[in-house]
């Protein structure tokens, strides 16, 4: 009976693993970084403004009407899941990441953003594509209230004096004596072990972005707590 339970239990340990850290699908996940070109502020900054855009035009419409249920002045961070089937990212979930607002207004920001983000799509990218992409895990900020410009949504405003992001992903960069190391990045993928040659990294997990819609409203947004990060 004492080796049944003990077979149960790490079987039940094992399905836990696999639903923190799930592997990317590619043959070879290792990510090389070239040091000669670093560009990754330009891409970054473009595939945020991207997902603003994305945004803007899918959830934002059905946002507007239910987003003056949340009072206060702050802002509302959720982490939304995105699973590639054909040609487009399709919405799977969206949670309640954290918030700078007084306690009380989760339930009506994660209500709205539900109803809001609920079917919501945009295009995969060619460079998604080429690396097979499956799943995107993006995070990404609302202000509260919503600008009486609600055309500001539609892209980030970011300035040389703020950070554009949480960095709540991981990437894949040289460091001064050009050996590669993981570090948190508003861009990458949910997990990075450096693969021990100092040359690249072991990416997985599925693909990361975080960011913002609009301009940056100020506050601490405090995170909930997650079993796997």
């Amino acid at each position: 009976m004492k080796v049944r339970s003990m077979i149960i239990a790490a079987a039940v340990l094992a399905l836990l693993t696999n639903a923190c850290q799930r592997e990317t699908t590619t043959g070879d996940d290792t990510v090389r970084p070239q040091p000669t070109k670093d560009d990754s502020a330009e891409r970054t900054e473009a595939a945020q403004q991207r997902i603003a855009g994305a945004f803007y035009s899918s959830i934002v419409p059905k946002m507007k009407s239910c987003w003056v249920r949340v009072n206060g002045k702050g802002a509302v961070q959720f982490k939304y899941t995105y699973r590639k089937q054909g040609n487009d990212w399709v919405w799977q979930g969206v949670e309640l990441d954290g918030t700078s607002l007084e306690k009380g207004q989760e339930a009506a920001a994660l209500q709205c953003m539900q109803e809001a983000a609920s079917g919501s799509t945009f295009p995969v990218t060619p460079e998604e594509v080429a690396r097979n992409s499956n799943e995107l895990v993006i995070y990404w900020g609302w202000p509260v209230p919503l600008p009486k410009d609600i055309t500001q949504l539609a892209r980030m405003a970011t300035s040389h004096t703020e950070e554009s992001c949480l960095k709540l992903c991981k990437d894949c960069v040289p460091n001064n004596e050009r050996v590669s190391e993981c570090v948190s990045s508003c861009k990458g993928f949910i997990g990075c072990v450096q693969d021990g040659t100092g040359t690249g990294c072991k990416m997985s997990g599925a693909e990361c972005l975080s960011g913002r819609s609009g301009p940056a409203m100020g506050g601490v947004i405090a995170r909930e707590k997650s079993t796997c990060q």
